[in-house]
């Protein structure tokens, strides 16, 4: 991935096909003591399959849900391949869409950390897409080896990279007049993610 004058990314999410976890750095949020595995939640897993392999898969689940008897195990193998099927099938694109959010919105101690990406296929063409899901951490540690991080905000806007506040997303409107709301070409995005932010911290 690089970098264009405009500051965002471009090029293709990273990825991996085996989807084993890496436990490279610990995230924490403020209500859940445990940690969660950090950057393997960055990378988005992709089948690697091709289109009609992908189909194949749908038909399978779909046949074993029609035909097969019920129970636990049926339910078991028809909800994992119809995991695998729903995967990109390779490493969706990053578009000139995706910026990088401004240092200015950062306050003393604070750092952006790439949580994840939000991803969508493209009219169900196997071309797929990702936005970059931001949030805002300092560190637990003062140690530069130790990578524990204490999320303290989650309201980056994963179309725009700006901040959002909870007023803004309080907004209701007529959907064919949203452009005149804050964050009115982003709200598109956020309801095909269902994104929703929960920590808004303090607002500048």
């Amino acid at each position: 991935m690089g970098e264009y004058p405009r500051r965002g990314f471009y090029g293709y999410a990273p990825s991996v096909i085996d989807n084993q976890p890496r436990f490279q750095h610990e995230l924490y949020w403020p209500d859940n003591p445990h940690a969660q595995a950090w950057p393997a939640t960055a990378k988005v897993c992709v089948s690697g399959l091709s289109w009609n392999e992908r189909h194949s898969l749908q038909v399978v689940a779909s046949l074993l849900a029609q035909h097969a008897p019920s129970g636990q195990f049926r339910d078991d193998i028809c909800a994992k391949l119809t995991v695998i099927a729903n995967r990109p099938l390779r490493a969706p694109i990053l578009t000139s869409r995706s910026p990088w959010p401004p240092r200015c919105q950062l306050k003393a101690s604070e750092k952006y950390l790439l949580h994840r990406f939000l991803v969508e296929e493209l009219e169900n063409s196997g071309i797929w897409k990702a936005h970059p899901q931001w949030l805002v951490v300092t560190s637990l540690s003062e140690s530069p080896h130790d990578d524990t991080w204490q999320v303290v905000r989650d309201n980056l806007c994963p179309h725009c990279g700006q901040t959002v506040t909870a007023e803004e997303m309080a907004v209701t409107g007529d959907e064919k007049e949203l452009w005149q709301y804050p964050h009115g070409s982003c709200r598109e995005t956020w309801q095909r993610h269902t994104w929703q932010p929960t920590l808004f911290g303090s607002e500048k």
